[in-house]
């Protein structure tokens, strides 16, 4: 089967996504334990992914499935955060 092409809007919706497994994946490095910076970036684009789903017409079992997910990884960056200003 071919690759499908995403339209522009889901190319920006996986772009946030991304941002935010980069800077989980990237935690335990020495520089981001220092600064922090990436898991602000990380939060900001959260948002954003959840403005995008939010403007999709999902039925209600990949709406809440997507909605838990962001949850889940909002409350992931916030606990590193927290590791961060300790």
């Amino acid at each position: 089967m071919p690759p499908v092409l995403p339209d522009e809007a889901t190319k920006e919706r996986i772009k946030h996504l991304a941002v935010v497994g980069k800077a989980l994946n990237d935690t335990y490095s020495e520089e981001n334990l220092e600064g922090g910076e990436d898991f602000f970036l990380a939060l900001d684009s959260l948002n954003k992914f959840k403005e995008g789903i939010d403007k999709l017409d999902l039925d209600e079992v990949s709406k809440k499935g997507m909605y838990d997910l962001i949850e889940y990884l909002r409350k992931k960056i916030e606990r590193r955060m927290g590791y961060v200003g300790s």
